[in-house]
This record gives C-alpha cells, structure tokens and sequence, in this order.
C-alpha cells in the first residue's frame, strides 16, 4: 500500500478501514482468478475523478 506522505488526516474506525481494506483486496482477488497485482495508492484529491482520467 502506497500512502503520500501529505495525506490529509481523518478520523475513522481503525477496524471498519481495516475491514474495508481486506474486502477490496479480497474482491480484487477473486476478479482476478488468473492471478494478477492488487495495488492500492493513496493522495490527496479534493475531486477523485481528476485522479481517475489520468490513469
């Protein structure tokens, strides 16, 4: 897991993150039944969807 260095902080429920976490890389997994890479980066955007069209 890649995390910027400049993330904006939150407040959250470390374990519903964390079982959130596990849940998209389980799904990940299964929709990769061939095997493949799971990679998740993290950084700060006020509109994700700028993020998304780059990619």
């Amino acid at each position: 897991m890649q995390v910027s260095s400049d993330m904006w902080q939150v407040r959250a429920d470390a374990t519903e993150l964390e079982f959130a976490i596990i849940n998209i890389a389980v799904n990940a997994r299964d929709a990769m039944p061939q095997g493949g890479w799971f990679d998740s980066l993290s950084e700060r955007s006020r509109d994700g969807r700028q993020r998304l069209a780059r990619r």
